[in-house]
């Protein structure tokens, strides 16, 4: 084959389109002539060129995956929020036990059975100026430096966190205690139980209280700390 015959076959050869025939007579041919060969090189080095992206580039796509990240997890941590919310309302809006049912929670021990944790964390990890400076923060009032206000993101992350476990966690006993001292049997025992859940409901509304209240508040600390 010619030179320009087989230049015109090189970029078929190289995506693998020519015949086994053909691949063998370009390849006979580019051992033995020293331009095409050297044409074949260039064009296949080309190819295989990868251009390392660059830290601008690189610090795009992180901030991208993280914000994304956020989004998601905002966009099921609020419908969530939402849902649960609506159900405690229209839970309340009927009357905490309906009235007559037999209440397992007082409303001031619930409130301090949620609250009480939490103090005692801010009290124990020495928090309690931490925590103070990030509803200052939340209110306009900032100037610290990015390590005071890493520690009291960390403060607000630890009065959700242990908020939403004790919250859930007096639930479960409560219920639990309604249900063992019901009997479900008979429709008032089951009557009992849907009217104490109203009741129980009451463990879930504090956390998600403080959730309402702290959350923007996290997420204003995170991206603060993040710039």
């Amino acid at each position: 084959m010619k030179c320009n015959i087989i230049k015109d076959l090189l970029p078929a050869y190289i995506d693998g389109l020519t015949s086994k025939e053909t691949n063998k007579e370009i390849e006979k041919h580019l051992n033995e002539c020293n331009t095409c060969r050297g044409i074949y090189e260039q064009m296949t080095a080309d190819i295989s060129i990868n251009i390392p992206p660059t830290d601008h580039e690189i610090d795009f796509l992180k901030n991208l995956k993280s914000r994304t990240r956020q989004m998601y997890g905002l966009v099921a941590l609020s419908t969530c929020a939402l849902l649960a919310m609506l159900g405690i309302i229209i839970l309340l809006i009927s009357g905490i036990g309906f009235q007559n049912s037999f209440m397992n929670y007082y409303d001031s021990f619930t409130l301090v059975f949620v609250l009480l944790p939490c103090l005692w964390i801010l009290f124990y990890t020495k928090s309690f100026r931490a925590f103070g400076r990030a509803l200052l923060f939340a209110v306009g009032k900032r100037g610290n430096s990015i390590a005071a206000y890493r520690e009291s993101y960390h403060a607000v992350s630890m009065i959700i966190a242990i908020s939403t476990v004790f919250g859930c966690l007096g639930f479960i006993i409560g219920m639990i205690n309604c249900i063992r001292s019901a009997a479900l049997s008979s429709i008032e025992g089951i009557g009992n139980v849907i009217c104490s859940l109203s009741v129980a409901m009451l463990s879930l509304f504090y956390p998600l209280l403080l959730c309402v209240i702290l959350l923007p508040v996290y997420f204003m600390l995170k991206k603060h700390i993040e710039k």
